[in-house]
């Protein structure tokens, strides 16, 4: 957890988020702790688990690329590059499930 939440890296993406966990969430705690807790409060906040998930996933992946000699994105960027892959996500599933609906 210490690369997607604690480093300067990861602390400057989700401090541009704005996203609020229910908890606190320790350094000490794997990610799957975290998903856990996250999955637990999944009915009372729903969204949250799929968009901490791919901001993580985003903060991985922006990782990766500048290790590859990629440029460094702000976190705002991330931010809203993930938040825009997720909303893709969600609406090619709901076409897909319109068209397996009509058949």
């Amino acid at each position: 957890m210490h690369m997607l939440c604690f480093c300067s890296r990861g602390a400057e993406v989700w401090s541009s988020s704005k996203l609020t966990l229910p908890f606190n969430v320790q350094e000490s705690w794997s990610f799957i702790d975290t998903f856990s807790r996250l999955r637990d409060s999944w009915e009372a906040q729903q969204g949250l688990l799929e968009k901490w998930v791919t901001i993580c996933w985003c903060i991985w992946k922006s990782k990766n690329e500048v290790r590859h000699g990629g440029k460094r994105r702000p976190g705002l960027v991330i931010v809203r590059s993930s938040l825009k892959l997720l909303e893709d996500f969600q609406l090619a599933n709901e076409k897909l499930s319109r068209v397996r609906s009509d058949n």
